[in-house]
């Protein structure tokens, strides 16, 4: 058996400039056939829908979700232009409006509404990602959750305003998605998130995938009313009352996350700024098992490269079946797909060139290159070869989301009246946490699977020997789980 985990901290912690008080309410234009409007008893179902956990509640995704709630997976139209115009738009100029919505059109055609989401969540996963790898060595490990992140900020989105919305919707690709459909708003967005959240979250698909998301709310503070209700309705979050000033509040918080995470992540909160206002927590914790199982006896040290000079040696595991597999010549790279029970699988590639193939493949990556792998794959016997590793990783994201592009979250003033009737409101600090573990962990009764060979000489061997990109998907959703790069598998 191979087991992950997978655990995501994201703390988001808003300051007030001053405490001037204005009633003003949160409100979103809705598609009244998809988005039903919140009621005084939806408010009063937030409050009692919970488990305690060191005095925090965490939502019950089985008592909010219900079994009427049925996912529909079926196609949507895109409206805005017509596939014939869509062919023949210039996609070097998708700046344009017009070739930016038929560029669209093309990729959207044939995806549901929660792909069309999932493929925009990717698009900027993937741009954030190598925001993140510029700002470091390129002998670190590296680690996001796309979901988690995504989510957060659909979150924040909820209660932003004029062009602290605009920078959020666009940066995050949400625009895009709006912009693909006369059907669509930007409440469409939100909606689609529970979809999402419910999809991934609430069904046993032979994996553990949970979440859990809360607000912290200082004592006293205003907030307004729909933005409890819709963080409940929309993203399973809850609306907790703090008090920062008081020590213990970081313990408490931290105990609840470390329970939600199966111990994954302790001491996630080791201090709070007194003058914090609203801290935004969302823990993602995934568990998954191998189709092909990596027999603990076949692990062994072996010689993984570094660069082209220095070398170590790492505990390697090994496994033979058939696995879907390519060889991507545009970037210059190997890839493997390794199945989880479930439908969800880590993707591993692999540069060719030690000194800049992983940069210049991440360089490229992009959801498009995703859905390319995937078709190209071929499903035959062969051997793979991959170490051992564990990554934990802590990013404050305040820098690369600026560097993106969402700037006024970050300045004074950010329009954040959806949140609270304070107009002074910013964002302080953006924390992201991550943690994986790679091994063979498991019962000697569930590491015996039966698998049927082809002659050696016409396997084929895939080794991950040297820095590499990783990605977990799910694939009825085309979600991007998670995605980072190992350079060194013996740091975290």
């Amino acid at each position: 058996m191979h087991l992950w985990y997978l655990v995501l901290l994201f703390p988001l912690m808003v300051h007030p400039a001053r405490a001037e008080i204005k009633d003003i309410r949160l409100s979103h234009d809705a598609t009244p056939t998809e988005q039903p409007s919140p009621t005084r008893d939806d408010k009063n179902k937030a409050k009692q829908e919970g488990r305690q956990y060191d005095g925090i509640d965490h939502l019950d995704f089985e008592e909010l979700f219900g079994e009427s709630d049925n996912e529909d997976s079926s196609p949507d139209v895109v409206d805005e232009i017509d596939f014939e115009e869509a062919l023949i738009i210039n996609e070097q100029n998708l700046k344009d409006p017009t070739s930016r919505r038929a560029h669209l059109f093309a990729r959207f055609r044939g995806m549901s509404r929660i792909q069309r989401l999932a493929m925009v969540n990717a698009n900027f996963a993937f741009d954030l990602y190598r925001s993140v790898c510029s700002s470091l060595r390129n002998d670190e490990n590296v680690l996001l959750s796309p979901l988690g992140i995504s989510s957060m900020m659909g979150l924040v989105a909820l209660g932003a305003k004029g062009e602290t919305h605009r920078q959020i919707f666009e940066v995050m690709g949400f625009q895009d998605l709006v912009n693909a459909s006369s059907n669509y708003n930007s409440t469409t967005v939100h909606y689609l998130f529970r979809r999402l959240i419910r999809r991934l979250f609430h069904h046993d698909f032979g994996f553990v995938l949970k979440t859990a998301s809360g607000a912290f709310v200082q004592q006293g503070w205003p907030m307004t009313p729909a933005f409890k209700v819709n963080a409940v309705h929309y993203y399973v979050a809850d609306v907790h009352t703090e008090d920062f000033t008081d020590p213990d509040t970081s313990k408490r918080i931290s105990r609840w996350v470390n329970r939600v995470s199966k111990g994954r992540l302790q001491d996630a909160i080791q201090r709070l700024d007194p003058h914090t206002i609203l801290l935004l927590l969302n823990c993602v914790y995934f568990k998954g098992q191998w189709e092909m199982q990596f027999p603990k006896k076949n692990t062994a040290l072996q010689i993984f490269w570094l660069n082209k000079k220095s070398t170590i040696e790492v505990p390697m595991m090994q496994v033979k079946g058939a696995f879907p597999a390519t060889t991507d010549n545009r970037l210059a790279c190997e890839v493997v797909q390794l199945p989880f029970h479930g439908d969800v699988s880590m993707f591993i590639a692999v540069p060719h060139e030690l000194s800049t193939g992983l940069a210049d493949l991440e360089k490229r990556l992009s959801s498009t290159v995703l859905e390319r792998w995937l078709k190209e794959m071929s499903n035959i016997s062969r051997q793979v070869v991959i170490p051992k590793f564990h990554v934990h990783k802590k990013y404050n994201l305040e820098k690369h989301l600026h560097e993106l592009g969402i700037k006024d979250l970050f300045e004074q003033p950010a329009n954040l009246l959806g949140i609270s009737s304070n107009p002074e409101l910013r964002v302080d600090t953006i924390l992201h946490q991550g943690s994986i573990t790679v091994d063979e962990e498991g019962s000697a009764a569930a590491a015996v699977t039966s698998v049927g060979f082809t002659p050696l000489t016409t396997q084929e061997r895939f080794l991950a020997d040297r820095p590499f990109v990783f990605a977990i998907y799910d694939h009825p959703t085309m979600s991007l789980l998670f995605v980072g790069r190992v350079t060194n598998p013996l740091k975290p």
